[in-house]
């Protein structure tokens, strides 16, 4: 299994997530110069002070921090790149062993220091006053193991070897990041170098243990070996024996469809019919509001992916904010897809994915829906993971 790092993911969304700030800063200050009719008072102490002109200013706040960890994240991937860990496939209670790589040598200064962490998400409740209380979702470290790995300066590119037992005690990944009860796992890199230490962060997909029907029906096939292998007595295998074995391969990827664009088509359609109508002001909210819907849509469908394999389906979304969903296999009850006559047409609909505990994840838009539900189906079924 191979399993790259996410430096050139985030760094990517920060870029999008900057850019959306500055361009909606932009928007409003051209909305409040078209549309405002009084001064534009900069002065708090002036009895003609104009509160609006201070918009921009708050929404440049957010765009300026998410330039500045854009710049951060972009440095620290342009100086690594992409690191990839190569395990073993990963079973809670068992072994996670396998060997980090880098692009090239990081010349570290002392021992790679290697940090695996069980995540869970739960809900807390948020007291708002006056009796009224709310509830966030937040992140509690089950558990967190260190190991550090003696590393030559000139040894990175060819491997850092790592070794953890996992605690039978610790759950498997479950659920959607960011829902109550998810599980999530996560291996951190680092090393001390002259310059910029380095750091990687990488999802690791931790399966569930066997169950004892599967453990039992193994050991019977292993006790029997007087059987030679063969059609016939792979045809007398136990429904749901089977189990995912061999390395990550990736089946099938993804996006947004391009049907996102439909609705800001829409809004330029009413600009040009409210400037037929001879309503200016109307064709230019319309024309505004369109180019902010054009932007907003242009960044889901960057930011949006879906990825099939042969262990999981990998959900990215987001756009201020990235939430990406590792979904195992094992974890998924069922999925399906609802389209309307125009997504029947063009080719795309609303994936839905229920798992097991009750959760249910949607994504709409999603271009070629059918096939990848029909590709999670098949691998699910082959993996021997139906009942």
């Amino acid at each position: 299994m191979r399993i790259a790092s996410a430096d050139y993911d985030n760094a990517h969304s920060k870029v999008y997530t900057a850019a959306a700030y500055w361009i909606l800063a932009g928007l409003v200050a051209v909305g409040i110069l078209t549309f405002n009719k009084g001064p534009l008072v900069l002065d708090v102490h002036s009895r003609d002070f104009n509160p609006i002109v201070l918009i921009p200013v708050i929404v440049c706040i957010p765009a300026l921090i998410y330039s500045f960890l854009a710049g951060r994240d972009w440095v620290w991937a342009r100086s690594f790149g992409t690191s990839v860990l190569e395990a073993d496939d990963i079973i809670a209670g068992q072994r996670l062993h396998g060997v980090l790589r880098t692009p090239f040598d990081v010349h570290a200064t002392a021992d790679f220091v290697m940090r695996l962490q069980c995540i869970r998400s739960k809900v807390v409740m948020v007291s708002r006053g006056h009796g009224v209380q709310d509830s966030v979702v937040v992140d509690d470290v089950l558990g967190e193991w260190t190991q550090k790995v003696p590393g030559s300066s000139d040894s990175s590119s060819a491997g850092v070897p790592f070794d953890f037992t996992l605690p039978p005690a610790m759950p498997p990944t479950a659920g959607a990041p960011g829902t109550s009860g998810a599980v999530r796992w996560a291996l951190i890199a680092a090393a001390p170098r002259a310059g910029l230490n380095y750091h990687a962060v990488f999802p690791i997909l931790v399966r569930g243990r066997p169950s004892h029907r599967r453990e039992h029906a193994e050991g019977a096939l292993d006790h029997d070996h007087a059987v030679a292998p063969g059609p016939a007595h792979e045809a007398s295998a136990p429904p749901g024996s089977a189990e995912m074995s061999g390395p990550e391969r990736t089946l099938l990827e993804t996006r947004l469809h391009s049907a996102v664009f439909l609705r800001p088509a829409a809004w330029f359609v009413a600009a040009l019919l409210f400037r037929a109508m001879a309503f200016p002001l109307f064709s230019m909210l319309f024309v505004v509001i369109g180019l902010v819907d054009v932007i907003v849509r242009v960044l889901q469908r960057v930011n949006t992916e879906f990825m099939l394999t042969n262990y999981r389906l990998s959900w990215s979304t987001g756009t201020f904010r990235k939430r990406r969903l590792e979904l195992a296999l094992q974890n998924v009850e069922s999925i399906s897809v609802t389209d309307s006559p125009t997504g029947r047409l063009l080719g795309y609909g609303t994936v839905i994915v229920a798992l097991t505990g009750g959760t249910k994840e949607r994504g709409a838009w999603v271009a070629n829906a059918k096939e990848l539900a029909s590709q999670v189906q098949q691998q699910i079924s082959r993996s021997g993971l139906t009942t």
